[in-house]
């Protein structure tokens, strides 16, 4: 196929494993430059936990030995690409397989508060630490309905992710969405739709929390009994992100409602790239 079509470049999503491993891997003895476009989001770790499963999964995803280059779609992403392999070359460019750079902002106003929780379980913990069991996830939301029932005015969307261990109408008697008029389940098929109509977003860990952070929308990530940061960040000024736990959830839901301030995160990159650093030139 290399030989018959003679490409100038090869873009891949991932270098973990399938057809795009196997191209890469040809491209790198024909010397034919190969382009990472990661699809999913990543950090650098904030604990020895953290640090030993992150440099897994980020092998192939952000950064490889057979790529020519890795994209960074936002500031972020560019720190994690050369915490995991200084040597590796890497273009700047705007959301490209993930997020949005800009969204309508006269947001229909709306009397409720609303919540929107979009987090990604991993059947049978095969990224432990990092991502939530189904057992960790619906333990999660069900610790946020709790301390949500208390107030009034607020809605708690959840954009539910199904998996083997936990189907919808399970999922919908383990939190007793019947007795919780404020929750509601998302048909929505458009996440940016759910996070355009949201005030402030509820994760642990997914491509939703940097996908967030583009659009400047108030983040708070409830950790549960754990200690992970999936964004581990500096953030420019008083904008960060408010990491949670059981015994502080209360107080930092209370920060995030009475704060009128929107953030501004600054991570994504602005106009002026230079050309020898941005994609734009492939």
């Amino acid at each position: 196929l290399l030989d018959i079509l003679q490409p100038k470049y090869v873009f891949v999503d991932q270098l973990r494993f399938g057809i795009s491993t196997v191209l890469a891997s040809s491209c790198l003895l024909k010397k034919v430059d190969v382009i990472l476009v990661p699809h999913g989001s990543i950090s650098i770790p904030n604990d020895e936990y953290s640090e030993f499963v992150l440099s897994i999964c980020a092998r192939g995803l952000i950064y490889s030995k057979i790529a020519s280059y890795s994209v960074a779609q936002s500031k972020i992403s560019f720190e994690a690409i050369k915490y995991y392999d200084k040597n590796l070359k890497i273009l700047k460019s705007k959301p490209l397989l993930f997020g949005k750079n800009s969204y309508k902002k006269n947001k229909e106003k709306n009397e409720r508060f609303v919540f929107l929780h979009a987090s990604t379980p991993k059947s049978l913990s095969k990224w432990p630490w990092i991502y939530e069991s189904y057992n960790e996830y619906v333990n999660n939301i069900k610790d946020l309905i709790d301390k949500f029932k208390n107030l009034s005015n607020i809605e708690l969307r959840i954009r539910f992710r199904e998996g083997p261990e936990c189907d919808l109408e399970t999922f919908k008697k383990l939190v007793e969405i019947n007795k919780n008029d404020f929750v509601r389940i998302s048909k929505n098929k458009d996440f940016f739709k759910d996070l355009e109509e949201s005030d402030c977003l509820i994760s642990f860990s997914s491509t939703s929390i940097e996908e967030a952070l583009f659009l400047n929308k108030k983040i708070l990530i409830y950790q549960g009994s754990k200690n992970y940061r999936h964004i581990n960040y500096k953030f420019n000024g008083n904008n960060d992100i408010i990491y949670t736990d059981q015994k502080n959830i209360s107080k930092s839901i209370d920060l995030i409602m009475n704060n009128q301030e929107l953030p501004e995160y600054d991570v994504l990159w602005n106009n002026d790239i230079h050309k020898d650093e941005s994609l734009n030139k492939y």
